[in-house]
């Protein structure tokens, strides 16, 4: 399960999310976002077949309609999303 609390800015949405243990996103997300890891790992699944592992204090960028995503967790964990 997610858990999320946003914030709205003009132009700009900034998400703090909590992903329950054993996380699994149930569909590729197509929107582009800036995450940054607050705390533990997770991984993130492009729908290519590629994966990258963010610990704490990494972040990546995924881009609108190009990089179709998904992310999965083993432990719960806390994330900044843009």
């Amino acid at each position: 399960m997610a858990y999320w609390q946003t914030m709205q800015f003009k132009g700009l949405r900034i998400r703090y999310v909590e992903y329950s243990q054993n996380y699994k996103a149930d569909h590729w997300c197509e929107k582009g976002h800036i995450v940054y890891c607050l705390k533990g790992e997770v991984t993130n699944k492009l729908k290519n077949g590629e994966t990258t592992t963010l610990h704490e204090g990494m972040s990546y960028v995924v881009s609108d309609g190009l990089s179709a995503h998904r992310s999965i967790t083993k432990q719960r964990r806390s994330f900044i999303n843009y």
